[in-house]
């Protein structure tokens, strides 16, 4: 299937009429970080993915005994992807548990057997490597039900790592990135990445970096 660059902004045209549609469910304990991310409730801000799993397979969450509103009344991406399902049903749902806390209930999983990445801020650090090769062993013997595959992300201070992991390689992406806030905390986003970029040393490999910036 044809990918498109992320800078490919010519008309698209021939929208496909089927797809599959796998998520990318994970933890970082970056989230954990006080006023980093407004993704998800206080307090139980890790079983956010988990929970955007549930309602985007079924439409209601079972990790939680009711449905807790969102307090900046906008609706979320889940939300959205749930709509989408109802209006045009996936050839393929599957949920990618990339290092959940707890596994969604009532949907189809992958599961990759990787437990939550720690903080970027923390002096622990990401098997990269080892997590690298199991998504290239994945993507191998992944079998698409249709010609096209979309895929979603859910994790919560996902921008701030991939904004870290960016720095960390060397790329100049200063605001390309955007925020579960209608006004991102940039200060302690920037904080935040620069305590983990503060690790890095220039002799180390793409791998070793990423082990201190991603998730």
């Amino acid at each position: 299937m044809p990918i498109r660059r992320i800078d490919d902004h010519t008309e698209v045209t021939g929208f496909p009429t089927e797809a599959d549609f796998l998520l990318a469910a994970s933890v970082t304990y970056t989230c954990t970080i006080e006023g980093i991310t407004q993704t998800g409730h206080p307090g139980i801000i890790p079983l956010t993915p988990t929970l955007d799993a549930e309602l985007i397979t079924a439409g209601s969450v079972f990790s939680l005994p009711k449905m807790i509103s969102v307090s900046h009344g906008t609706p979320t991406p889940a939300l959205l992807t749930r709509a989408a399902q109802k209006l045009k049903p996936f050839s393929t749902l599957k949920i990618l548990n990339l290092g959940l806390e707890t596994p969604p209930k009532y949907c189809g999983v992958l599961d990759f057997h990787i437990t939550p990445s720690p903080a970027i801020t923390s002096s622990q650090y990401l098997k990269s490597r080892e997590l690298f090769f199991k998504g290239m062993a994945a993507a191998r013997v992944y079998t698409p039900k249709s010609g096209t595959l979309i895929l979603g992300e859910s994790i919560p201070s996902g921008t701030t790592t991939a904004y870290a992991a960016l720095k960390a390689l060397g790329y100049a992406c200063e605001g390309l990135f955007s925020s579960s806030f209608k006004t991102s905390p940039d200060a302690l986003k920037e904080q935040s990445i620069q305590a983990a970029l503060q690790r890095i040393e220039p002799t180390m490999d793409n791998f070793e970096k990423l082990a201190l910036s991603a998730d």
